[in-house]
């Protein structure tokens, strides 16, 4: 969270209207993997705390650009992080759709 609070330009995709320098866009990858690694960890010692998977939702949804570029390799995580990974990003398809858009338009990244 101390991460998060420190780093708004990561935590919150749309602060700004340019894009991220490389500098920025390797800070915001580092950002990831530790968000990443922490709800992995979550995940690990809470496996059927309901309200994680929703928060995790809701945090994959906010980053859904991330989880659609290269620097996302799934094999690495585990099978419930993928599979909120994939709902997340359906349900943003799904958003995109009912309002026109497309998922390009609704992920992005700075």
């Amino acid at each position: 969270m101390e991460i998060s609070m420190n780093n708004p330009l990561y935590s919150k995709p749309g602060l700004r209207d340019e894009t991220l320098t490389d500098l920025e866009y390797e800070g915001f990858y580092w950002y990831m993997q530790i968000m990443s690694q922490t709800l992995e960890q979550v995940f690990e010692f809470v496996p059927d705390e309901e309200s994680w998977n929703y928060n995790a939702l809701l945090q994959f949804r906010l980053h859904c650009r991330y989880f659609l570029s290269e620097d996302y390799v799934p094999e690495v995580h585990s099978e419930r992080f993928q599979d909120l990974v994939e709902e997340a990003l359906e349900l943003e398809e799904e958003w995109a759709a009912d309002h026109d858009m497309t998922l390009d338009e609704v992920c992005y990244i700075d």
